[in-house]
Order: C-alpha cells, then structure tokens, then sequence
C-alpha cells in the first residue's frame, strides 16, 4: 500500500471541516430550536395558570356580589323611592357594584343610582334562583362604559341585578397578561370583553391563546397574542440564550472534527500495520470433550504495533470491516498461518478455524487464501473451518452462493460464530449449509449448578437435530465442563484449557496434549 497523495489528504481535511461546521450549525438550529418550543410551552402554561387565578378571583367577586343580591331580595317590595334610599348603603359597601336595580320580566323600573328608569333587558329572564352573567354598554352613561351585569332570578317572574363597572374588573385579568399575552378578557353568553372593548369570540388566526372557564359561573377567562408578537418575545429571551448555542455548536463541531480526526488516524495507522505485517495470528486451542486433548486450534487475529502494547481485535476489527480493509488483513493472516503450520507437527485430523466478515463471501481470492491453508495441513488430512462471524448481516446473494460452494467444492467447512448474538438467525443454518455451530461464552455463562439454561440447552438440541457439529466456547471452570459433557457438547474451547497465544506458546502446548486416544473417544463420533 502506498501513502495517499497530498490533494487526497487535503480534500478529506476540508471534508472534515465541512461536517464539523454543518454539526455546529446543527446544533445551534436544534438548541434555538428546543429552546423556543419549551419557551413557548412555558408561556402558554404560565398564562394558563395566571388565567386560572385570574378566573378563581373572578369567582370570588361574584360570590360577593350574589352575596349581596340575597341582601337585597327583602327589599324587592319597597316603593321605588325607598327602596333606592335603602339600596345606597348597599352598594358602597361593595367597592365593585356601581349600581343594583329590580326588574319585572324583563323591565328593569328602578335602580339606585337614579331610583324609577324604564330600561327594556336583551334576552330572556334566567331559571329560578339561577344568576345570569351579561356584557352590556351603559345605556345611562352615555360614554360607551360597558357593564358586567350580573342578575338574579326570584320567583313571581322578579329578578334583581348588579351592574358592575368592567374598568374595576382589570386587575383581574391583567394577570393572564404576564408582559407575554397581548389581549386578554371575559368570555361571557357569546360575547368577549377584551380590554376596554366588547369584541368576537373567535381567537385571531395564527395566535396563542388559552381559555379557562368557571365551574360556578357562566363566564371564562381568555387570553391571546397573536404569533408575530409571540416570536417577537421568543426572540428576545433566545438573544440573551445565543452565547450558549454558539458555544454548543462549536462544541459540538470541534467534537465531531475531533472523531474525524481520530477516525482518519486510525484508519491511517491500519493503513500501516498492512504495509508492515503487524496484525499478527493467535492460537486458542480447540479441546475434545471427552478425551481432553488437543485437537485443533482457532486463529484470531491480534495487532502489535512496534514497541507498543498488544491491541485486542475489537478495538480494530470492527474498524476494518468498515472501510474494507478486512480482506487484505485476513489474507495476511492466512499467510503467517500458513507459514507457521509448515514447522508444526500437527495430530492427524487437525481443524484450524478462522474468522471471516460475511463481506469476504464477495471476494474472488479468498478461495485461493483457503487453499494455501489446506495444503499447510494436507499433511495430515487436517480441516479448515471458515467462521462467519456476525458483526455485520450475511446478505444471501448469487455471488456468496457461488463462493460458498467453491468452498465446499475445496473441502472448506462452514462455521457460524457467536450463534444467537449478532445478525444470524435460523434461516442462515439452512441457507449456507453450515457444518459448525459455534455456542457463544455468554450462553455458557449462564450455566449454574444443578440449574438447566434454557436457551444453552435449545441450541445445543438444535445443532444436534440439525446434525452440526456444535463448539462452545468460554468455558472457564469444572462445573461448566461437567455441564456441557453431560449434553453430549464435542467441542471446547475456553480458559479453562489455554488463553490465545503465539506460535512458538501453540507449538509448545501441542507437545504436551496431543496424545493419540482410542478412536473410541473421538470427539466427533456422537453428536
């Protein structure tokens, strides 16, 4: 592999910055964004709750407004003249009532501010002892004042009625407002008093509006603004809020060039350990059950950069699948196994393994890879065992087809790893004709002393009923030894035997546990 060129890195670093300033621009539109939607729903919930205040105070008026009709209800029989005389201390002693009046049917005959009138009512009389609410312009006042009437029904068709100056009433509804919602009233019979005016029910278009209505009596509180002024103040709390979503997003775009970065190295130092061989193979040998020896090994991939530490493959692997660099990593790897097995004196019917990417189905040389591994263990009529791993989803196309029975044409079996944690399912045991089934170590892990696993023991059935060859892996104590003879499990492989170690470690441990069994103990005589 040779380095990239100058304009290529450049490109990539304007890239870079790029998506690092679209991250930050997305950020800061998000945060505004987020904040003025919360701002909005607090505003609305705030007038919501003022409105509510606003409505229980208005409540309360009322109740002392009734209060004082029922005073007045003894009266009703009095003469004009006298019962305004008696009515006068009534009503300066509510501070609200500008005046109390009687009327029959619907004629209103005398009131205390200018004793005998005769003023016909809108509208029909309220039920009995019901109190009727109504908006009316001051047809004595005659500068356009409008009166909150508030009307009591007695029986004999007699009712009585305060008029209340609706300029007294805005401390009231001045709480709605709260310097956010621009007009606000009472809502009362299908009319509205906004402010100083009498006006129509319907909320303007394109407006925030909330409404809260009385229990006891027939009226509402409403309050609007329409949605210009709304964004207008939306605004101006989002300008004092706009160094914060500057720093977000910067944040936010240095982090995500940051990543960039740091994924263009690493890709850059994989790049590198290509070009000078540093992905090196491992061996973790593979255990008969029954009879303790040796009988094969699986090959996992480890990367030792110079002078550094040993890298565990998920910090890489998953990497390499990403930007198609798995396939050359794997055919190095091949080679070095290869190499390596030459030297050894491997035990008749050895199986090596290996990991491939499903993504390595679609290359044309990982037969001829295949190949240089079989002619290693010829020797000894040895096996390899290509394991599908399941990081990445298996996609069941002509050409993995093809490749898979080029494979099998060879010899070449088939493994699939990790069953039941990653993008496997049942359909691929059927699909690509699988010989292996490899028992993840987190299913061994659950097992527990005289305590079956439920989801163990389902795929150890299903690979037997399936007549795979099933291979568990982690295995790290007795007990779970004990567990999986038991089950009849062929294949171990786990801690409890051999951590995975280098070639001249592997040449050693094959020495010491290689011992030729009767065929008897075979591990692959039952399954």
């Amino acid at each position: 592999m040779t380095p990239l060129p100058i304009p290529i890195l450049a490109t990539r670093h304007r890239r870079d910055w790029l998506i690092a300033l679209a991250a930050g621009l997305c950020t800061v539109l998000v945060t505004a964004w987020l904040f003025g939607h919360r701002l909005q729903r607090d505003v609305q919930q705030e007038a919501r709750e003022s409105a509510q205040l606003s409505q229980e105070a208005i409540d309360r008026l009322l109740d002392d407004v009734n209060a004082t009709l029922r005073q007045v209800e003894p009266l009703i029989a009095l003469p004009c003249q006298e019962l305004r005389a008696r009515l006068g201390p009534v009503v300066a002693h509510n501070p609200y009532v500008r005046a109390i009046g009687v009327v029959h049917g619907q004629h209103l005959h005398c009131l205390s501010t200018f004793g005998r009138v005769a003023i016909d009512l809108p509208g029909a009389a309220p039920q009995l002892q019901q109190v009727e609410l109504q908006l009316n312009k001051d047809p004595l006042a005659g500068a356009g004042l409008i009166n909150l009437d508030v009307r009591r029904q007695l029986p004999g068709g007699v009712s009585v009625l305060a008029s209340l100056d609706m300029r007294l009433l805005q401390p009231f509804l001045r709480r709605v407002v709260l310097n956010k919602l621009q007009e606000y009233g009472l809502v009362i019979d299908g009319q509205m008093f906004l402010r100083d005016r009498l006006a129509p029910t319907q909320p303007t278009v394109n407006a925030l509006s909330v409404s809260v209505a009385s229990a006891r009596y027939p009226f509402g509180v409403f309050g609007q603004t329409e949605q210009a002024e709304l964004w207008e103040y939306l605004l101006r709390e989002e300008q004092l809020k706009l160094p914060l979503f500057l720093l977000a997003g910067a944040l936010a775009g240095i982090v995500t060039y940051l990543a960039l970065r740091r994924w263009r190295s690493l890709n850059g130092r994989l790049e590198q350990a290509l070009r000078n061989q540093e992905f090196l193979p491992y061996y973790q040998p593979l255990i008969d059950s029954r009879s303790g020896r040796c009988v094969g090994a699986e090959v996992l991939m480890r990367w030792q950069p110079p002078g550094g530490a040993l890298i565990p493959p998920d910090r890489f692997i998953p990497q390499l699948e990403e930007n198609g660099q798995i396939a050359a990593a794997t055919t190095l790897l091949m080679r070095q196994v290869a190499a390596d097995l030459a030297g050894l004196s491997l035990p008749p019917d050895f199986h090596l393994s290996i990991n491939i990417s499903p993504c390595q189905l679609t290359d044309p040389a990982l037969a001829a890879d295949c190949r240089l591994l079989q002619d290693a263990v010829a020797t000894n009529q040895g096996q390899i065992v290509l394991e599908l791993t399941e990081r990445v989803a298996l996609e069941s196309t002509g050409v993995t087809q093809e490749t898979l029975q080029r494979l099998r044409d060879q010899g070449v079996k088939i493994a699939i790893d990790d069953f039941g944690t990653g993008h496997s399912s049942l359909a691929y045991l059927t699909e690509l004709k699988v010989d292996y089934l490899k028992i993840d170590r987190r299913f061994v892990s659950t097992i527990r002393d005289d305590v079956p696993s439920a989801v163990l023991d389902a795929i150890i059935a299903l690979g037997r009923q399936l007549n795979l060859v099933t291979v568990a892996e982690g295995v790290e104590n007795e007990r779970q030894l004990a567990y999986l003879r038991t089950r009849r499990v062929p294949l171990l492989q786990g801690y409890l035997y051999a951590r995975p170690m280098d070639y001249p470690a592997f040449d050693r441990y094959l020495a010491d546990h290689t011992e030729q069994p009767a065929q008897s103990e075979s591990a692959f005589s039952y399954h």
